[in-house]
């Protein structure tokens, strides 16, 4: 039988950097004896609505300080791994806590502390894999969901980001701080 309801879709046309979204509505025509007569084709280019929704969604996940994922994409993503059934590789879940961070705080100024925050962020960032997941807990506290092979691919991760922050100092204002870092991990079960 044929549908009266209109029916939509979205269309995506690629073009390398120039793909477009479209979303495609078909509307039919009811003639006034009831008769289905056709239908009508709506077309709306929506690439920059989804392009906007995409960068809402992004803000809406990052922590505004230091640009890495926030708590509550954290505790999402979390609900996810611990929801997925299927998952054969091991996930485990890495608590950072900075030492010294106060101190910082306390004798330059929150700006000053801001500014190795954002600084840590990007070290911890980049001394991760492209598949693990690094989120500002609140404070000067981080967590990293890990996909590490086994517990010693673990210890070298964690050892890996020890290193990364007890081995650089961070300069703010003409003054160079050093931070160290606590972690605690454990297998996500």
């Amino acid at each position: 039988g044929t549908s009266r309801q209109p029916a939509e879709f979205e269309y995506r046309r690629p073009g390398g950097d120039e793909e477009r979204i479209y979303r495609i509505s078909l509307v039919p025509n009811t003639d006034e004896d009831g008769t289905q007569g056709g239908c009508f084709v709506l077309t709306l280019d929506i690439t920059q609505d989804k392009a906007l929704q995409s960068e809402l969604e992004l803000k809406a996940s990052l922590d505004p300080l230091t640009r890495i994922y926030n708590r509550k994409y954290l505790e999402e993503t979390l609900d996810q791994v611990l929801s997925d059934r299927r998952r054969r590789k091991p996930v485990y879940v890495a608590l950072l806590d900075l030492d010294g961070f106060k101190q910082i705080n306390d004798s330059a100024g929150h700006d000053a502390g801001d500014a190795i925050l954002r600084e840590v962020a990007a070290t911890l960032r980049d001394a991760l894999r492209k598949q693990d997941l690094l989120a500002r807990y609140g404070g000067d506290e981080f967590v990293a969901l890990l996909h590490c092979l086994d517990d010693e691919d673990l210890a070298d991760t964690c050892e890996k980001l020890l290193q990364a922050i007890s081995g650089r100092s961070f300069h703010y204002g003409g003054n160079d701080y050093h931070v160290g870092v606590s972690i605690g991990a454990t297998r996500i079960r």
